[in-house]
């Protein structure tokens, strides 16, 4: 339903209700927002007839997903968890979107170059 509203409003949006008290030097906090962001909102006009929603449980391991959920036309992934050739048997490689929550936005640039 957010996403209905505007991309860029999507993300002040949720930072505003996730913890934009928490960010303490704003004008760093939008900077690292501006690194992850696509130019162009990724989800118009554009629609994807399936979707992947993956994920960052343990469990994944035990799984060999990659494939089937690369397959899909857009990923979307939750948290943190790594997309790298290792894990790859197990969840794929492909990230369309990334959600991220409040407590990791301290990381954005490590999750950037790592995964």
């Amino acid at each position: 339903m957010l996403l209905n509203i505007g991309y860029i409003c999507v993300i002040y949006v949720f930072v505003a209700c996730r913890g934009a008290d928490k960010c303490y030097n704003r004008t760093l906090c939008e900077e690292h927002l501006n690194l992850i962001l696509p130019a162009k909102p990724p989800f118009r006009p554009r629609q994807f007839k399936k979707c992947a929603v993956v994920g960052n449980s343990g469990d994944l391991l035990k799984t060999e997903f990659g494939e089937e959920i690369d397959s899909h036309d857009a990923v979307i992934r939750d948290n943190e968890a790594p997309v790298n050739q290792r894990y790859a048997k197990h969840v794929g490689l492909k990230r369309d979107f990334r959600l991220v929550v409040r407590g990791a936005a301290r990381n954005m640039v490590a999750i950037l170059k790592g995964s």
